[in-house]
């Protein structure tokens, strides 16, 4: 990791921005680097002149101010040891996003916006940053469930869904490395449809295993691989326990636009108990507008390596 690495947590003040807070504050401390809270300026169109609209923004700038103060003061009480730097960008277009969103190595926003909306969703805070930036983008869930479920009595893990392809690899690296940092297992997930015969099922285990395994991070953590018939969605949400972290990949010219409403990108993270960490492509890959919650693999050579 660059010495000039930052963990980025985007505020508006919602009680789901603190919780992310300290979720980045923890984050930054896991990976020895400072922390970055920054806060957008918005004010909503007004009439009444130009005096009127000095003072809305006047009153927009300050609200920001307190807002990052605020967080700021958060992140010293959950981590002491963790630098602390804060920043107001006066739009979405302030230069100072770009000088920050170039150093970030993760950047941390609230699941809801201060006005309710779901995160990622157009107008919010985490909308308009996700566009400036090209580094992971991790959703806290703020509270965990606490009902019964088939992740009791078991310690947490990192999860991510894989798929066979000639993709890059980035989400599957992006995961072992988080299990890394924890010091957690990865458990990977393949999905085949139920239509699938037994036959062409089990090669695709062998392929999905051998092509996990050619991923060099993959060797420094405890890793399980399991090919199953499900939905993506269904599978990757039913094996998350409110502890878990889920890892889930976008395809969309290294943006995460593609996570609109109604798409399966978003299902995973609406659906999911655990916070969501989202990997864009790298910039120039994938197919623009589309969007897929599943790394994609190029498998390696079956004589490489033996079968589970």
């Amino acid at each position: 990791m660059s010495a000039l690495s930052t963990v980025v947590v985007g505020c508006d003040d919602s009680w789901q921005s603190h919780a992310a807070v300290e979720t980045a504050t923890h984050e930054a401390a896991r990976r020895h680097c400072p922390l970055v809270v920054l806060t957008v300026t918005y004010t909503e169109a007004l009439r009444g002149g130009l005096a009127a609209m000095r003072e809305l923004e006047q009153d927009a700038a300050a609200a920001a101010l307190a807002t990052t103060q605020r967080a700021a003061e958060r992140a010293a009480a959950t981590d002491s040891t963790v630098p602390v730097h804060v920043v107001v960008a006066d739009s979405a277009d302030d230069p100072k996003i770009a000088q920050v969103a170039e150093r970030a190595e993760l950047l941390v926003v609230g699941g809801h916006g201060a006005r309710g909306q779901s995160a990622f969703s157009l107008g919010t805070v985490s909308a308009e940053l996700v566009r400036r930036f090209h580094a992971p983008v991790l959703v806290p869930r703020g509270e965990h469930r606490t009902s019964p479920g088939p992740w009791d009595g078991r310690p947490p893990q990192v999860l991510v869904g894989v798929s066979l392809s000639d993709e890059a690899t980035r989400p599957l690296r992006a995961a072992a490395r988080q299990a890394q940092l924890r010091g957690w297992p990865l458990r990977v997930v393949h999905t085949v449809p139920t239509s699938h015969p037994g036959q062409q099922l089990h090669h695709e285990q062998g392929a999905v295993w051998e092509a996990v395994h050619a991923v060099p991070e993959c060797a420094s953590v405890p890793c399980h691989v399991e090919v199953v018939q499900e939905a993506t969605i269904a599978a990757l949400a039913n094996r998350c326990g409110p502890r878990d972290l889920l890892v889930v990949s976008t395809r969309g010219g290294g943006t995460l636009a593609g996570l609109i409403e109604g798409s399966v990108a978003r299902g995973v993270l609406d659906a999911s108990l655990c916070d969501v960490m989202v990997v864009p492509a790298l910039r120039g890959t994938g197919t623009a507008g589309a969007d897929d919650p599943v790394v994609s693999l190029q498998a390696a050579p079956r004589a490489a390596r033996s079968t589970p």
